[in-house]
């Protein structure tokens, strides 16, 4: 039953495969692609070595490797009817961050409220709580830096990128193979595998580049997925049966001071993604979300906005697994990397609020906290997956996230009550 998930997950990229070589409207042409695929598959497990590279690695990741490379280079596929109405390519600009239309006061409010809640945490990690929840709550940091990622492909570019975990698998498996085979400073190599998931990030985005919407959600997904049975099982990279380990630096090796440098990492990127964002990329990036054209007619290139994209975002991924290899003292990937991980990070994350660093920290200690406090609570773990699909049922109706809907509603109803009994400003009825 267990392994249930992952053979119907294969299953599903097959038959996706299959209707990509259909062009996703011809029946006969999909039965077709589907047969072909089958064939392919049952000529590699008779021609390849036996418990080969090949055949281990190959023949598993054929349905993906298929569906990848048709996205990419199948004719037709994503051809489009043509656009009669200038506008019809123009997609509506999403509404303003709350926190850029409040009073100036209440964000020198809100400021203060913040910095009071994180003295407040600090106090409670460092002198109540018990060593299990200081780890809960240092891995919550963690993947909150890992999910500013998704800040940065999907709140800031628009676009769905299903191998965030794959990129931080990248940064956590050089962590802690450079440390254990170089004897390197696990820091350093912590930075050198951020930039090595940057570079693999970069490399992805060029041929993605002719892809949108969810063609290439399909292709990362694909990826993540050739990733899995190909990369991962090569022992110089997935170190084989046993996860690789890694020491904690010997400034950091108690768990309070590793969550200090968990949080010192998270709040420069943090700082970082909001210059990114307030900067020239970010202006550039959400020219592209509105209108791929008018932006190309100004002189912004999509290609190289999205392949900073795309490099800055599996490099802030990359740090996070390396941060999380470090953490644990080992780069374990089937506890934190795998595709279905992947899934989980982009729904969880797009739930809460993809476009704000306050959205990512959210989702980080919801995913590390919720688990833990249904266990402690006495419910069952099933509950959990009950909620997850109720709250992403809440993304049709608020695509900006339920927490910056409901910090914009509750903004509203508190300037409203500030703001009582002022005159009206000229134009306002």
């Amino acid at each position: 039953t267990q392994l249930a998930a992952p053979f119907f997950l294969i299953l599903l990229i097959a038959a996706i495969a299959a209707a990509a070589f259909g062009r996703l409207t011809s029946i006969p042409l999909t039965l077709l692609g589907g047969l072909l695929l089958g064939i392919a598959q049952g000529i590699l497990g008779g021609y390849l070595p036996s418990n080969s590279v090949l055949a281990n690695g190959l023949r598993p990741s054929l349905p993906f490797a298929a569906l990848f490379l048709l996205l990419l280079f199948w004719p037709g596929l994503r051809q489009r009817r043509e656009i009669v109405d200038p506008l019809s390519g123009v997609d509506p600009p999403p509404p303003g961050l709350a926190a850029a239309q409040r009073m100036r006061a209440l964000t020198y409010f809100t400021w203060g409220l913040g910095a009071v809640t994180i003295a407040i945490g600090l106090y409670l990690a460092l002198f109540v709580v018990s060593d299990f929840w200081l780890l809960i709550i240092t891995r919550s940091v963690i993947l909150a830096l890992i999910f500013l990622s998704i800040t940065v492909i999907t709140g800031m570019a628009g676009q769905i990128s299903l191998c965030q975990a794959s990129f931080a698998a990248v940064g956590a498996f050089a962590t802690a193979q450079l440390a254990s085979d170089f004897e390197l400073p696990s820091l350093l190599t912590m930075v050198v595998g951020a930039v090595m998931a940057a570079a693999v990030g970069a490399l992805l985005a060029i041929p993605a580049l002719r892809l949108g919407g969810i063609y290439l959600a399909l292709a990362t997904l694909a990826f993540a997925m050739m990733f899995d049975s190909i990369v991962v099982p090569l022992d110089w990279i997935g170190g084989g049966q046993l996860p690789t380990r890694v020491a904690r630096p010997s400034l950091f090796v108690g768990d309070r001071a590793f969550l200090f440098l968990a949080l010192g990492i998270l709040a420069v990127v943090s700082i970082g993604v909001i210059l990114v964002r307030k900067g020239t990329t970010g202006r550039y990036l959400e020219a592209l979300r509105g209108s791929e054209t008018a932006a190309t007619a100004i002189g912004i290139s999509p290609a190289r906005s999205r392949v900073v994209a795309f490099a800055l975002s599996a490099g802030i991924a990359g740090l996070g697994g390396g941060l999380l290899a470090i953490h644990e003292t080992q780069a374990n990937y089937q506890a934190n990397f795998n595709p279905i991980f992947g899934l989980l990070f982009i729904v969880i994350v797009v739930t809460l609020g993809s476009r704000t660093v306050e959205g990512a920290i959210q989702a980080g200690l919801a995913i590390a906290f919720v688990p833990e406090i249904l266990k402690a609570l006495g419910i069952s773990p099933a509950y959990q997956f009950i909620l997850f699909g109720l709250g992403a049922l809440t993304f049709a109706r608020h695509p900006e996230g339920i927490v910056e809907f409901n910090k914009r509603r509750s903004l509203e109803a508190v300037q409203r009550f500030l703001t009582r009994g002022e005159p009206p400003q000229d134009g306002e009825g």
